[in-house]
């Protein structure tokens, strides 16, 4: 009777064994690593595998290269790690997988860790001694293949010069380094120092100056080298357009009418007019639209930054107008910023960010796609794509060339078409006649603050671009005596025709291209260029002859005498208001004029 119970007692035990072996049961796992040299000879290289949470690796074995490890885990995973040892007069580059994956940068750790699966194993069930302890074994193995890639000792270091570390970047674009192999050094601007007209100067190796392209290739020696990328400031101011990215506006200046500064009970600020949006078309033509930003960079964007437009400051800079704090220009993405300046109310600090709020520009607490601007450069690396130029009147024209008269705060070299203005020595008396002699400005550069007029060979501004030019500029010529007079209303106030004494570059009928009086109370546009002329200087100029001093090659092209500006009425001897004049006399005001 003991015998039969110690029977059952053993029978029932090796169920519950086995029912208890089912339920803990692991699965077995067979991996297989096979790790190579390039090139051979350069180091070692092995495989060692880690268990899965903490369940045991059966056994890791090793045949040459190829090394074998059977694992039993609940989670059907393990890890294993990459051992590279490079070789004396090698140095480690890279593990890259069978399949052409690099799993490790060049010049990383050796010792790289992988996690396998199961994924894509066949497998066939298997069972222990009366079920005791089930478990799956995989008849295929998992196979997996590296090659661990060694260099030659010898190397390229690329550096920024000592105290530019906030300006600019020196890297070497190229994964692998081999010596007598070519790399690639490529030097940049920080993002936001471009804005103060930082830029890449030059490459130093070992003292010497190497090159001064930002983006170089260089041959890798057996030694370690190292190349200096030096960076200059060229410019003392940075010209630049200010573009919302959301509208696609410009941003511009328009006039010292009072901002809402921020309070406490309404953190936010309107500008009340001083600022406009202008459209893309009319912008590129608007000196109101060419902002100096000044300040000071760092890995930030520009700090302590003002605006300079017009002769007039926004920001932190003595003689400011609309905003005297601060500005700061920070940079979101490759190109695109936030301006944001900073009010205390309350003892609470606000940042208040610039932004188009359905074209009127103003400043909010809250950010979002309308506070995000795009700083466009003014230099002569861009002017392929951004560009500021002049847009001559068609009306304007006169023997196939188009003219237009500009006054702005920045001195500025024309790329195309010639700068002619007028002084003293212009005025000269022939044949009882008073011929003025538009005198050309020798290289196409012209000073600040400085009226002129502008000759072009189309009405489009791609065809008549403008670069502005710094301030320290030393070949800028000095326009003596200059009778051509600027107007910019944030500058000078409004001004406005007084029927008398103002006239303007236009054109009247067949009487065609001359200075004509502004007529009474039409306002004078900004950058646009007058003259004034007393009583007996328009005595003398209803006989004056206009010429540019290049007509003498040709003969002189005698230009309209002065007459009233397009609008007043003209009348023919018989009484009749015409529109057009021809040769002949008309009465202009009461008076008579004779057109040749």
């Amino acid at each position: 009777m003991f015998v039969r119970w110690k029977h059952a007692l053993l029978l029932m035990v090796a169920f519950v064994w086995s029912l208890s072996g089912y339920a803990a049961a692991r699965n077995s796992y067979l991996y297989r690593t096979v790790v190579s040299v390039s090139p051979t000879g350069a180091g070692t290289v092995y495989a060692s595998y880690v268990a899965d949470d903490g369940h045991r690796i059966d056994n890791p074995t090793s045949s040459g290269n190829q090394y074998d490890a059977t694992v039993r885990s609940y989670n059907n995973n393990v890890s294993v790690t990459l051992n590279a040892t490079a070789n004396s007069g090698y140095r480690f580059l890279r593990w890259v997988a069978s399949d052409g994956t690099v799993i490790s940068s060049t010049n990383s750790s050796p010792n790289t860790t992988l996690t396998y699966n199961t994924n894509g194993a066949s497998n066939t069930p298997h069972y222990g001694f009366l079920g005791i302890g089930r478990y799956t074994e995989y008849t295929t193995r998992r196979s997996f293949s590296y090659t661990a890639y060694f260099a030659v000792e010898g190397s390229v270091v690329a550096r920024v010069e000592s105290g530019q570390e906030q300006v600019g970047t020196a890297v070497v674009a190229d994964d692998e380094i081999i010596p007598g192999e070519e790399v690639t050094l490529v030097a940049s601007t920080i993002n936001g120092s471009e804005l103060l007209g930082w830029a890449f100067d030059y490459w130093e190796l070992n003292g010497q100056k190497v090159s001064e392209s930002s983006e170089i290739k260089v041959t890798v020696p057996t030694s370690t080298v190292t190349y200096i990328a030096h960076f200059a400031k060229a410019d003392t101011e940075n010209y630049c357009f200010i573009r919302n990215k959301a509208t696609g506006k410009y941003l511009k200046i328009s006039d010292t009418k009072a901002y809402t500064a921020p309070t406490e009970s309404n953190p936010t600020s309107s500008f009340n007019g001083s600022f406009t949006m202008q459209n893309a078309t009319k912008a590129i033509s608007d000196p109101g639209c060419v902002f100096i930003l000044i300040g000071q960079g760092d890995n930030g964007g520009v700090k302590n930054a003002s605006l300079i437009c017009q002769g007039k400051s926004v920001g932190n800079q003595n003689g400011s107008v609309i905003i005297t704090k601060a500005l700061r220009v920070s940079p979101l993405n490759e190109g695109t910023y936030t301006i944001s300046t900073v009010y205390s109310q309350g003892g609470n600090d606000y940042t208040l960010y610039f932004r188009d709020n359905n074209g009127t520009p103003d400043m909010a607490i809250a950010t979002g796609e309308t506070s995000e601007w795009e700083i466009l450069n003014l230099n002569l690396a861009t002017l392929n794509q951004y560009y500021f130029g002049a847009a001559p009147n068609a009306l304007l024209e006169r023997d196939g060339k188009y003219y237009t008269t500009l006054y702005t705060t920045f001195p500025y070299e024309l790329q195309s078409g010639k700068a002619y203005y007028v002084n003293s020595e212009s005025i000269k008396h022939e044949d009882e006649k008073v011929i003025v002699t538009c005198k050309e400005i020798s290289g196409g550069k012209v000073p600040a603050n400085q009226g002129v007029i502008i000759e072009c060979d189309a009405t489009d501004p791609s065809a008549n671009k403008i670069l502005p030019l710094a301030f320290t500029a030393t070949d800028i010529p000095n326009l003596d005596d200059n009778l051509l007079q600027g107007h910019i209303k944030i500058q000078h106030g409004s001004r406005a025709g007084d029927g008398s004494t103002l006239f303007v570059l236009s054109s009247v009928g067949d009487a065609g291209l001359g200075f004509y009086r502004l007529s009474s109370g039409t306002a004078m546009p900004d950058n646009k260029v007058f003259v004034i002329l007393d009583d007996e200087l328009q005595n003398a100029a209803k006989n004056a002859l206009f010429r540019f001093s290049d007509d003498a090659a040709t003969g002189i092209r005698d230009m309209a005498p002065a007459v009233e500006k397009s609008g007043d009425a003209i009348y023919d001897l018989q009484g009749r208001k015409v529109e057009k004049t021809t040769r002949g006399v008309y009465i202009v005001n009461g008076k008579k004029l004779l057109v040749k």
